[in-house]
């Protein structure tokens, strides 16, 4: 299923067209392994450019992925200020301190 990022839950799409990908700002697939959420800015980070420069490359059963340092996570969830959050940004300041 596909779920663009504002559309409410209700609104999921079983298939896409290529030619349509560009109106969506942000893409959530659910897989077999979970979901994948395919996004183009990360509030607090910037766009895919800066979010690529702001990445480390993890390896994950011979799959590289790139996911935001820890310094790039903190400013997101400061950002995206949810109540949710709040605990993971002192928990993430404090590895960084150790």
């Amino acid at each position: 299923m596909l779920t663009e990022s504002s559309y409410s839950q209700t609104n999921k799409l079983t298939f896409i067209y290529c030619e349509n990908c560009g109106q969506f700002k942000n893409l959530y697939l659910d897989t077999d392994a979970g979901q994948l959420d395919c996004i183009s800015f990360v509030d607090g980070v910037g766009n895919f450019d800066t979010v690529k420069s702001k990445s480390t490359i993890i390896e994950i059963e011979n799959i590289k992925l790139n996911i935001l340092d820890i310094d790039a996570l903190i400013e997101a969830k400061k950002a995206l200020n949810r109540k949710k959050d709040l605990q993971a940004i002192v928990e993430l300041e404090a590895i960084i301190a150790i």
